[in-house]
């Protein structure tokens, strides 16, 4: 039996990761389809029937998407920059939070008696297992959407808790650097530091690597729902 809530929600989700459309450009194409829809069972068409000549009346979403392009083409690039200085801001924050969490690991080692090198790496391996953890959960949060619509704003609050963090992070960082600075003798802390530069440098490097993995990964679909839709 023809389930026309659903197809409308499946008609939707085909302009999911539209850039040039806004949640109200949703709704609005919505509302139109569903006036559409109205008019024609009033005429005698079924709920089906009606569906398919209401959507061939819209348009195709490719189409569609490159009309709202043309018209909306400040929008996409304002989207686009809007989220490259969020990831920025985030990636900054976050770094300087991992990296607080490892100078507190290395200040914790080399007071518990543990040689530079084993400092070092325990360092290198607080920060390497947090930047793990944190793009496991971007990209799970990224792939499990379940449908959702992006939005289009930034909340005032996660703006305000970035820089807390970053505040927090560069906080710990330093104050773990000044314990260990005063508690450990100089060759162990020149040991400590030698693991600490380059094995950092890499865990950065091995960071970016992910980043464009995860960013390939998640513009697949993306080209597959454009190329399955054309």
């Amino acid at each position: 039996m023809f389930d026309l809530e659903q197809a409308i929600t499946d008609w939707k989700s085909g302009f999911e990761n539209v850039e040039s459309m806004t949640g109200e450009h949703l709704q609005e194409l919505e509302a139109h389809l569903r006036d559409n829809i109205l008019n024609l069972t009033d005429s005698g068409l079924s709920e089906d029937e009606a569906f398919l000549v209401a959507t061939k009346r819209l348009g195709h979403p490719v189409a569609l998407e490159q009309e709202y392009a043309k018209v909306n083409g400040s929008l996409i690039w304002r989207k686009r920059v809007l989220w490259m200085l969020c990831g920025y801001v985030g990636v900054g924050a976050c770094g300087a939070f991992l990296a607080g969490l490892g100078s507190v690991g290395a200040g914790v080692a080399a007071l518990s008696g543990f040689s530079g090198t084993a400092t070092g790496l325990l360092s290198i391996a607080v920060l390497s297992a947090g930047w793990a953890i944190l793009l496991a959960l971007i990209y799970r949060s990224a792939t499990g959407r379940n449908g959702r619509q992006t939005s289009d704003h930034v909340s005032l609050k996660w703006c305000i808790g970035l820089v807390v963090v970053m505040i927090v992070g560069n906080s710990m960082g330093l104050l773990a650097r000044l314990f260990h600075f005063k508690l450990v003798e100089p060759p162990a802390l020149g040991e400590s530091y030698v693991w600490i530069g380059p094995g950092g440098s890499l865990v950065h490097f091995a960071v970016v690597v992910a980043c464009a993995a995860m960013m390939y990964l998640l513009s697949r679909p993306t080209r597959q729902s454009l190329v399955s839709a054309a």
